[in-house]
């Protein structure tokens, strides 16, 4: 009896179906690029595989076939294709961080910053941070990722101090680093707390109740008129609103939520 073939299949496979038309075709210009891939073979098997995206259902769009294709006068060996299917994946996994870098200024901008440093590039360094910095200062929004980004770039700036002076870094680079990591922390701490609180569950009941560092953090809170985060007071007057079983705080939230889209 002979075997019915089979539709070549596998995890790259499943990923291309994902693929609109256009990310395809920016896939193969990339398989295509000899910086990222140097194996011809690949290039033809992709294009093999383009003839079936999205679907890939076409009774021919077979194992067999794609060998057939690219190791003429060989007998079928399906690990071949298999090892063409793994690397065309790794391939593929590539394309898509790249593209994702692409959509992430910020991110691309933590990288170059790293670039720089490590090719010992001091002026365009200083350069770049102080252009970061003062988009970041531009900013409207303070929410938490503006406070991580500031974070990631005063860590950048103190490591690169570090690397040229040693333990002459001025103590207010470390100190800049510490308060920003403090705000990121202590920001996302209190919108993950209004979400756990929004949920009340019984497991988020004992998150709450067994969370020392957010009882302090909301006694702190409490006992501020005015921080120099309005975000904070912001959470703490939701967490406070989702904690009561009345609505009598809500003049009080859109007061900070109007101040905090001003600032």
């Amino acid at each position: 009896m002979i075997k019915k073939k089979e539709l070549l299949s596998g995890k790259v496979i499943e990923a291309l179906k994902n693929l609109s038309s256009k990310d395809m075709n920016r896939f193969a210009i990339f398989v295509e690029s000899p910086y990222f891939n140097k194996k011809e073979i690949l290039i033809q098997f992709l294009a093999i595989l383009q003839k079936y995206h999205p679907k890939f259902d076409n009774p021919k769009f077979t194992s067999e076939k794609a060998f057939d294709h690219l190791f003429k006068n060989e007998k079928f060996d399906g690990k071949k294709i298999n090892l063409l299917k793994s690397e065309l994946n790794k391939l593929l996994e590539k394309f898509l961080s790249i593209e994702q870098l692409e959509k992430s200024t910020d991110l691309k901008n933590e990288l170059l910053l790293k670039a720089l440093d490590e090719k010992r590039l001091d002026k365009q360094f200083r350069d770049e941070m102080s252009k970061f910095k003062t988009d970041l200062n531009k900013s409207k929004n303070k929410n938490a990722d503006h406070f991580y980004k500031l974070f990631a770039i005063d860590r950048l700036e103190y490591m690169f101090e570090v690397n040229r002076k040693g333990r002459l870094t001025e103590d207010s680079k470390l100190s800049s680093v510490i308060q920003g990591l403090d705000r990121y922390y202590l920001v996302e701490k209190m919108r993950f707390a209004c979400t756990s609180l929004n949920r009340q569950g019984s497991i988020s009941n004992k998150v709450q109740q067994n969370d020392l560092l957010l009882s302090f953090l909301l006694d702190y809170l409490k006992s501020q008129a005015e921080t120099e985060v309005p975000i904070l007071q912001l959470y703490y007057n939701l967490y406070q609103l989702l904690n009561s079983e009345i609505e009598s705080n809500f003049d009080q939230e859109k007061l900070y939520y109007e101040k905090l889209k001003s600032s």
